[in-house]
């Protein structure tokens, strides 16, 4: 969910829905709420997973993640999160 959509969502809740201004300004608190603790949620899962890796290797290896643009083909995409996660086993695959 992007700017655009959380802006959506404020706007139907004014028009639509004529609720009072402090719950819009509660609503938006509780998207940033959950948009920030899902963020810490990612880190600490990559930095528990990282750190398993390390253990099971006995050695730190380089990581590297990317997040790449949804598609802009002007059509709703909910669920497009396109992500790369390279990890040590990729450096051993066979498959190229």
């Amino acid at each position: 969910m992007g700017a655009a959509e959380v802006s959506a969502f404020l706007t139907h809740l004014a028009v639509k829905r004529q609720v009072a201004a402090s719950t819009q300004n509660q609503a938006l608190a509780a998207l940033l709420f959950l948009y920030y603790s899902a963020e810490r949620g990612l880190a600490d899962i990559l930095k528990r997973l990282t750190s398993s890796y390390d253990k099971l290797f006995q050695v730190s290896f380089p990581y590297s993640m990317g997040f790449h643009q949804r598609p802009t083909d002007g059509r709703a995409h909910p669920m497009a999160f396109p992500r790369a996660f390279l990890s040590p086993a990729a450096a051993f695959s066979d498959d190229s």
